[in-house]
């Protein structure tokens, strides 16, 4: 590497370092505000950058919302990725997928807050379609280690990416429920649940 290329990678990085705390606080804001009464105002200073900071990354609110969504579904996506590859018979790899995922939502549950209050805008500022695409992509995931065990008569027959929706629908209910009971996800005990879920789904899905 050159001396010239070494400014150029620093840069970058401390851009994206800049990105990256924008995006934490419109996350806090928009959790603790709502959407519509959140304000780039409120954004810049929880980021501590100037306003006109924020116009050098994110064009408008609607923007840092798409990125808040897009980057939560990478993440998650990830996280489907690897429990899946990892060794194990399939029920482990569906309680490591489990886990991992409520263990993100707890320790995210901002996230929870936005998902939750903002869904309908979801729908509209980001698009049903794309967001459907993008959760199908997880379900494909699971579904691809189901399709191997309904191959081999383990599994009910049905169509194994319906049947991980099932799964991804227990999973992020559950912790979306538990984040607006009492005190949160303070007291959320994912391996425990994940336990329970996996147990409930099997029994459902498994040839006796």
């Amino acid at each position: 590497m050159s001396l010239a290329q070494q400014p150029l990678l620093r840069k970058e990085r401390e851009r994206l370092a800049k990105r990256q705390e924008i995006v934490n606080a419109a996350r806090q804001v928009f959790a603790q505000k709502g959407y519509d009464h959140a304000t780039l105002d409120e954004i810049a200073a929880k980021a501590e950058f100037a306003k006109g900071t924020l116009y050098n990354y994110f064009d408008s609110k609607e923007t840092l919302f798409r990125e808040i969504v897009s980057a939560m579904l990478d993440d998650l996506a990830r996280i489907a990725e690897v429990a899946m590859e990892g060794g194990g018979s399939l029920r482990e790899r569906f309680l490591r997928y489990a886990t991992q995922t409520m263990e993100y939502h707890k320790k995210n549950e901002d996230l929870q807050r936005i998902l939750a209050r903002e869904l309908n805008r979801m729908q509209l500022e980001v698009g049903l379609v794309p967001i459907m695409q993008r959760l199908r992509g997880i379900a494909d995931i699971l579904g691809s280690a189901l399709k191997k065990e309904i191959n081999k008569r383990t599994i009910v027959r049905e169509e194994p990416t319906e049947l991980a929706f099932v799964f991804l629908g227990m999973v992020h209910n559950r912790t979306l429920r538990r984040s607006f009971e009492g005190k949160g996800l303070s007291e959320f005990e994912p391996e425990r649940e994940a336990h329970f879920l996996v147990q409930l789904f099997f029994q459902g899905c498994e040839v006796a």
